[in-house]
């Protein structure tokens, strides 16, 4: 099995690392985490993660004690103690759970991988994912998009004003007329219920390399250019609100939300086109991924006030 690169989890978004020791070991997890049935020996770790041997060779020891790992005459895989962690995860995010079983679904129906995503305030996150794997690295789950505008407006679409200001706000290029195309973007989202979003083949490639960039030890000046990179990169790309049926558009993503009780996003559901698609066939996706996640909804107890 050949890693997709880049393998390294991202341990820092923002400021230099007040833990270092605690960023080597989310380094190995992630790594691990990151290719389910690999085993991988020292040697790998050293290699995929940057550590020196001496500190991997440590780090891994303690692990293994403490049955995060588990050492194997092939190397290392992630160890038992991680399943309680794991089903703890889960009861925390029960609509990850309720959105497993739809994932496998629609992948095998449309042909493309399905993800699952959570988000915080910094960073949006795949948690799940089913169909075939891109030759790029966007359905790897554990894989750590920034929320910076345009990505993440339809985690952010159905927020409050103070949530909807804030990711504004974090836009490198925040001036008024960006700001005032993000907003109408976010309007439209949340009259069609779902996302359309396009972006050129070179575009998701640059933003990829940015991705891996963003695993290094930068410096701040650096983030800050990395982040206006993503931005000058991602210009608001969104189809219209209204389709021609027969007219073919050259789509990468189209996502919609489950809601959580408080009616905020819980989960997003997306489906990784990257190809065109006739309007009929956008709003057939579209509609699929509406129904997954008003399911989802439902089950979880969430509720959702309806587009506006």
């Amino acid at each position: 099995m050949t890693l997709r690169q880049p393998s390294r989890p991202a341990v820092d978004r923002g400021a230099p690392s007040a833990s270092p020791p605690t960023d080597r070991v989310i380094a190995v997890l992630g790594l691990l985490a990151a290719n389910p049935g690999r085993e991988f020996t020292l040697a790998d770790v050293i290699r995929e993660t940057g550590i020196s041997k001496a500190t991997c060779h440590a780090v891994v020891r303690r692990l293994v004690d403490a049955h995060y790992l588990l050492h194997t005459p092939s190397g290392y895989t992630l160890g038992p103690a991680l399943i309680a962690v794991g089903h703890a995860a889960e009861r925390s995010f029960p609509a990850v759970r309720a959105a497993h079983r739809h994932l496998a679904s629609l992948a095998e129906e449309f042909g493309v991988p399905c993800t699952a995503a959570v988000h915080d305030t910094e960073a949006i996150t795949i948690v799940d994912a089913a169909g075939p794997h891109p030759h790029s690295d966007t359905s790897r789950i554990g894989r750590h998009i920034p929320l910076i505008p345009p990505y993440g407006a339809v985690q952010i679409a159905w927020s409050g004003e103070d949530e909807i200001r804030a990711w504004l706000d974090r836009a490198p290029r925040a001036d008024d007329d960006f700001r005032r195309e993000l907003v109408g973007v976010l309007r439209t989202i949340r009259r069609r219920g779902y996302d359309v979003h396009r972006e050129s083949t070179a575009s998701i490639r640059l933003r990829e390399a940015l991705s891996a960039l963003e695993n290094e030890d930068l410096s701040g000046p650096q983030r800050e250019a990395v982040g206006l990179l993503y931005t000058e990169l991602s210009r608001v790309d969104f189809l219209p609100e209204r389709l021609d049926d027969t007219r073919r558009y050259n789509v990468n993503v189209i996502s919609a939300p489950a809601f959580d009780a408080h009616g905020r996003t819980s989960v997003v559901l997306a489906l990784l086109m990257a190809k065109p698609l006739r309007g009929a066939d956008i709003t057939r996706a579209g509609e699929r991924l509406l129904a997954a996640t008003a399911e989802i909804t439902r089950s979880t107890g969430g509720r959702h006030s309806g587009p506006s």
